[in-house]
């Protein structure tokens, strides 16, 4: 049983939720003609999105650097949820690309 916080008592099964996920990610694809990025934090991955095909993967890691239990790569990562941007008043996400900028350039525009 997954024990991590959230606001929903009732929870889908591992199978349940992968098959949605898969199903609504090929939507996607098919739309927009690009991999769908899964942005997630290593609680919920671990569980729920064990064994499950992520290409482009941006996962939320606050307190560390991304440790996947898998090592798998990683595109994006969010590392506080408490940055300043000038011109915005309130906390902003901060996240970084693993890339140089060339490669940034290719992921943004991927599929067109």
């Amino acid at each position: 049983m997954w024990r991590c916080g959230g606001n929903s008592a009732t929870r889908p099964s591992v199978t349940a939720f992968q098959q949605e996920l898969s199903d609504y990610m090929e939507v996607v694809r098919s739309f927009y003609g690009r991999e769908p990025v899964v942005y997630t934090a290593n609680d919920f991955r671990d569980y729920f999105l064990r064994d499950f095909p992520i290409k482009e993967l941006w996962i939320r890691s606050v307190v560390t650097s991304p440790q996947l239990s898998d090592h798998a790569p990683w595109r994006l990562w969010q590392f506080s949820e408490k940055g300043r941007v000038p011109g915005i008043s309130g906390f902003v996400d901060q996240n970084v690309f693993h890339g140089n900028a060339e490669a940034f350039e290719s992921f943004i525009h991927r599929g067109q």
